[in-house]
């Protein structure tokens, strides 16, 4: 459970309540033998929620884990992380790995999410171009969830990050 209420908490920015509900997830985890992406994602979630409270990054890097157990959505965490924390070209390189997954299992959720963070990314680093093409990738995928779940996405598109997502990107 605290591992759902530390992403529910970061999708609200409510910073604070992620960096306890996460450090739950990450102390057992530690004993571990094999760390796993649960452990990773709730390493990104504190990342992300000490830059959105202003604090230096903790001096710990991630955990690394086997490649096959990195998730698309450990992707999203770990580019949302790191564009808090101001490290565009990782963050951006994060996106492009992710986006680079979507033709095995597509979906326009995933890709609007994942492509308005590189966007804003390549932006920060100084690439309009890029920034651009991103953006209306973003823009096109979001357009598809808005047309598949119609009224539900009014309410989906006012979540905090979300909501932060596409000014980052400009987009509407």
């Amino acid at each position: 459970m605290a591992f759902l209420r530390a992403l529910a908490a970061s999708e609200r920015h409510d910073f604070t309540a992620v960096t306890g509900d996460a450090r739950k997830v990450i102390e057992p985890a530690v004993s571990a033998k094999t760390p796993d992406t649960m452990q990773s994602t709730a390493e990104a979630l504190i990342t992300r929620a000490r830059a959105g409270l202003r604090l230096p990054p903790d001096a710990q890097p991630w955990t690394t884990i086997a490649p096959a157990s990195v998730t698309r959505e450990l992707r999203y965490w770990r580019s949302a992380a790191l564009l808090a924390q101001g490290d565009a070209p990782r963050a951006e390189a994060e996106a492009d790995a992710a986006l680079g997954e979507l033709d095995r299992r597509p979906s326009a959720e995933f890709e609007w999410r994942i492509a308005a963070i590189g966007s804003a990314a390549a932006r920060r680093r100084g690439d309009s171009a890029k920034a651009d093409t991103m953006a209306a990738r973003a823009r096109t995928a979001l357009q598809a969830v808005r047309d598949e779940w119609k009224t539900d996405a009014v309410s989906y598109e006012r979540r905090a990050d979300l909501a932060e997502w596409k000014r980052l990107a400009g987009i509407s």
